[in-house]
């Protein structure tokens, strides 16, 4: 055997001598096992949340979509609205039943245009 394969064996004997005592072994176990159970309770938390969060999100999403919706309702009301003040007014200026009719249509009351031809 040579000097330097020596050197390693003595080396390596040191180190497992002194490294793998049961003292030592035991503190090594229970470290990695208190590491162990600290790492799978945040595990188990992370999924927890993720499974409790799930249904929150989707309750969001639900009403955002709702609130989409009203808006876009809302816009088209507005812009309805408007362009019927524009009817009224041109048909105040201009006379023309065209006019009062595209009104009526516009705010979407038939009825009304009904009941004011009966009187």
């Amino acid at each position: 055997m040579s000097a330097y394969q020596e050197k390693i064996r003595k080396f390596l004997d040191f180190s497992r001598k002194d490294f793998i005592t049961a003292k030592n072994r035991k503190i090594i176990h229970y470290t990695l096992f208190g590491a162990l159970i600290v790492l799978q309770f945040f595990l188990g938390l992370t999924l927890y949340n993720e499974w409790v969060n799930q249904s929150k999100v989707n309750e969001l999403q639900k009403e955002r979509r709702f609130a989409d919706t009203v808006r876009q309702l809302s816009d088209k009301t507005r812009s309805d609205y408007l362009d019927a003040q524009w009817q009224l007014q041109n048909f105040f200026l201009k006379r023309e039943p065209a006019y009062l009719d595209r009104y009526f249509t516009l705010l979407g009351v038939y009825w009304l245009a009904w009941i004011l031809c009966m009187e």
